[in-house]
């Protein structure tokens, strides 16, 4: 799969979801697609630092994913200039990795990505935003369950 292009006519992954929650296999699909487009960009030393719901795009008539606009919009950038969380959209803190928003001193690499594809995978599987009041809480930890 091309990480820098896209390969067909997708819409963002909420649009894909607006009927509630993605079938198992294809949130694997999308995981692994997107999974090997960063890959991809991290053997050449960039941190895409976008991902979120929104970038990525998902065709589900041929099953296929892709990170919207990646090489032509100059999200990525090299890993050692990548700073914690500069103007991020409220919207998507939710996405950013402990060292994105500075709550621990350490270099922002390419587990920054990974984390970030970890929530948008869970979100696919509940069908719901991460941050969305509507979604059951935990008693015990406070987190959401479903």
């Amino acid at each position: 799969m091309k990480a820098a292009s896209a390969p067909g006519s997708g819409v963002p992954l909420p649009e894909a979801m607006q009927t509630g929650r993605l079938p198992l296999d294809e949130v694997l699909s999308v995981g692994s697609q997107i999974a090997g487009a960063l890959a991809q960009l991290h053997t050449r030393g960039i941190v895409h630092r976008g991902i979120w719901p929104d970038t990525i795009l998902y065709d589900a008539a041929d099953r296929r994913a892709w990170l919207a606009g990646c090489a032509d919009t100059g999200i990525g950038v090299p890993q050692q200039a990548a700073a914690p969380g500069a103007g991020e959209s409220s919207g998507r803190l939710v996405y950013l990795s402990p060292e994105r928003t500075g709550r621990i001193d350490r270099p922002v690499d390419a587990r920054s990505d990974l984390y970030a594809l970890g929530i948008v995978l869970y979100e696919a599987l509940l069908g719901a935003r991460r941050s969305d009041p509507t979604m059951p809480r935990s008693r015990s930890t406070g987190t959401t369950s479903r």
